[in-house]
């Protein structure tokens, strides 16, 4: 394990568990405080501290165990992910993942492969760039969307922490709707804002027919991914 890992944390390389534990308590404390205060800088400080705490105190159990080394572990890891099938793969997170669990997923795996922490190691190089291209990929909603009906699996729903929260699964628009839809565009001359602005201004209304609110989210959903469609 690089250098690296362990300054970042200002421990020695043979730290115990329990000393990786004393060291992120108190780095946590200090980045927290700062972060509270707004500081965008702490608060990214503070999600790589905790990346490379989890990191390096599964390596130190793991050696207590009498276990294979990390760096044994790694390169089965690379070798595993050279030719992966899916970009989830890549991460090593489920299709039904949340976005925070991308996220995390991200983080850990680009500390472990960065070049920078990986000097004369070009299969990690290249790992760390598939990593970085599946986040990106799968962090954009739509292509992500796209990619699992491709695959054939189901996403899943986006986290709603609000009243604007609007899941990411769609259900299917009835003919009706969709006969609805194809009138208000043919209407709006195929202008993308005043075609949205006549979906929503549909959707708004009928929302009040929907028993469920989060139906209603569904449905518009629905009606994006038939814009993106449409001729």
């Amino acid at each position: 394990i690089s250098r690296a890992f362990y300054d970042i944390l200002e421990v020695d390389q043979d730290a115990s568990p329990k000393q990786l534990k004393r060291a992120y308590r108190r780095l946590a404390l200090k980045y927290h405080a700062e972060s509270s205060a707004g500081s965008e800088r702490a608060k990214q400080q503070l999600r790589i501290i905790k990346c490379v705490y989890e990191f390096l105190l599964d390596a130190a159990k793991n050696k207590d165990k009498g276990g294979e080394s990390s760096t044994d572990r790694e390169k089965e890891t690379i070798k595993k992910e050279q030719r992966p099938q899916t970009y989830y793969d890549v991460l090593g997170i489920e299709p039904q993942a949340t976005q925070q669990q991308l996220k995390r997923a991200y983080h850990r795996l680009a500390l472990r492969y960065h070049p920078d922490h990986n000097e004369g190691n070009p299969q990690a190089v290249q790992q760390f760039h598939s990593i970085k291209h599946a986040y990106e990929f799968l962090s954009d909603r739509i292509k992500r969307r796209e990619y699992d009906r491709r695959l054939g699996v189901e996403s899943r729903p986006a986290e709603c922490n609000d009243e604007n929260c609007q899941p990411e699964t769609s259900r299917e628009l009835s003919r009706l709707e969709r006969e609805q839809l194809l009138m208000l565009c043919n209407q709006s001359k195929k202008d993308d804002t005043e075609m949205l602005k006549a979906v929503r201004l549909y959707f708004d209304k009928k929302k009040t027919y929907h028993k469920d609110q989060q139906d209603a989210y569904r449905k518009l959903e629905a009606v994006r991914l038939f814009f993106e469609t449409y001729p």
